[in-house]
């Protein structure tokens, strides 16, 4: 309903039937199936030739279903006032980014305005993959969640301001590598691991098939980093002369004067919503984050921009200014 990889079955379905009803639930009401990443759907719909009065049809889409009595409710025409109905017009679905259904009416709507999307201000990036991050990762502390059979490394390994593309050939042939989900918002006060960035490893993560040298000429630059793995609250942190892995999205401003403001906004209750009306699955992917709608002018940009700077500058103002962040976007967005 929403994958990008489906959009032609998608346009096929709304221009060509007539879409009755969505029922979306979780798969547990199949017996023997559970997976958390995503519900499933049974979609109605009549095979049709008249595609003007196809896309003029309004769909009913059911959420919220729980067990086979609220099935049983749905069939027989009772009263479903405990479970989300919405309609959505099959032309405005079409119409869509990716012609994806956005099961929120209010979202649908925001998403469909003529307004400028992420991808307008910023570049979304992932990082590097080693191919075999046990044989190339390295950690410090032992406080370091999955640390099992990583190499653990000397501080004198280290080389914490390298931003050489080439390699390191000293004895300080580990670099900083920003991955995972961080604990907190703006600032990164994890832990960090570690990649070997020795001239001989580094060559061969351009020459191991399993590796993905990618984006490289984004690495050891001023950017945000999100996480690709989604969770209830996103941490979306500055990162500065790092380099990232394919755990986490780096967002690039056009602008930097934008960087504040998109930090701040990454951070809202009101962006980790959206983004999950857009894609419902486990991952933040670039293409996703690439469709969110920037609403807002240049005083806010500004106002948030201002917040933001404070937090960075002092992290016992994060409470407060997130208040204010909140109610900013929430306020814009109605979400």
């Amino acid at each position: 309903m929403f994958l990008n990889n489906h959009q032609e079955l998608r346009k096929t379905l709304l221009v060509n039937t007539k879409i009755e009803e969505i029922l979306i639930f979780p798969s547990k009401l199949f017996p023997g199936i559970s997976f958390g990443y995503s519900n499933l759907s049974i979609i109605t719909f009549v095979k049709s030739s008249k595609t003007q009065s196809n896309l003029d049809n309004d769909i009913r889409i059911i959420q919220g279903i729980k067990n086979e009595s609220d099935l049983v409710k749905i069939n027989k025409n009772e009263d479903i006032s405990n479970l989300q109905t919405i309609f959505l017009k099959q032309r405005s679905v079409l119409d869509s980014p990716n012609s994806s259904f956005i099961l929120n009416q209010k979202a649908h709507l925001i998403i469909n305005l003529k307004s400028k999307k992420l991808g307008d201000y910023a570049y979304c990036v992932t990082g590097i993959y080693s191919g075999d991050n046990k044989r190339y990762l390295g950690v410090l502390s032992s406080s370091i969640n999955r640390k099992k059979d990583y190499n653990l490394i000397d501080q004198v390994q280290i080389d914490s301001y390298s931003n050489n593309l080439d390699g390191n050939n000293n004895i300080k042939s580990y670099i900083p590598i920003v991955k995972g989900n961080g604990a907190n918002k703006y600032k990164s006060f994890y832990e960090e691991w570690y990649i070997n960035w020795s001239t001989e490893d580094f060559n061969s993560y351009k020459q191991f098939k399993k590796a993905r040298f990618q984006n490289s000429s984004y690495y050891f630059k001023k950017v945000i980093a999100l996480p690709m793995v989604k969770s209830s609250k996103i941490n979306a942190v500055l990162m500065n002369n790092r380099v990232f892995d394919q755990s986490i999205v780096g967002i690039f401003p056009k602008d930097e004067k934008m960087i504040n403001f998109l930090l701040g906004f990454f951070n809202s209750d009101t962006f980790c919503k959206m983004i999950h009306y857009i894609n419902p699955t486990a991952n933040n992917s670039a293409n996703y984050l690439k469709q969110v709608p920037i609403l807002g002018d240049e005083n806010i940009f500004n106002k948030v921009g201002s917040l933001v700077s404070e937090i960075l500058l002092d992290y016992s103002v994060l409470e407060k200014n997130q208040y204010e962040i909140n109610k900013i976007f929430y306020d814009l967005y109605g979400l």
